[in-house]
């Protein structure tokens, strides 16, 4: 019983890191298609990001929360350097951070409930 629930978690967990991949080079693809030449480039957006969204840490030491948190701030922005045909660092980052604000606000703002 306790090995099958290993193995489960096990399986869930390479599953959540392969999906977590797939979204991660989707976005440094999107970045190198718009124009992100050095490697300093995707350091520092990476950097940035973790930083506006108060996450210090390598991937693998994260909750889940955290991953998901970076993985959304990098799917709004992937949508919108597509949607707005932004090119280099300079136009990218602040619709990187601008994404990251957006998730912050999002997850910390409180629930606002409709009156009956």
């Amino acid at each position: 019983m306790l090995l099958e629930q290993a193995a489960r978690k096990a399986k869930a967990e390479a599953i959540e890191r392969e999906r977590s991949k797939r979204i991660r080079n989707y976005f440094t693809d999107t970045l190198k298609s718009h124009g992100y030449k050095s490697p300093h480039e995707y350091i520092q957006t990476t950097n940035q990001m973790k930083a506006r969204l108060e996450i210090e840490g390598k991937k693998a030491d994260l909750d889940p929360d955290q991953i998901e948190m970076i993985e959304i701030s990098e799917r709004l922005a992937t949508m919108r350097i597509k949607r707005e045909g932004l090119t280099g660092y300079r136009d990218i980052i602040p619709v990187c951070l601008k994404s990251c604000d957006v998730i912050t606000v999002g997850v910390s703002a409180p629930v606002l409930r409709l009156a009956k």
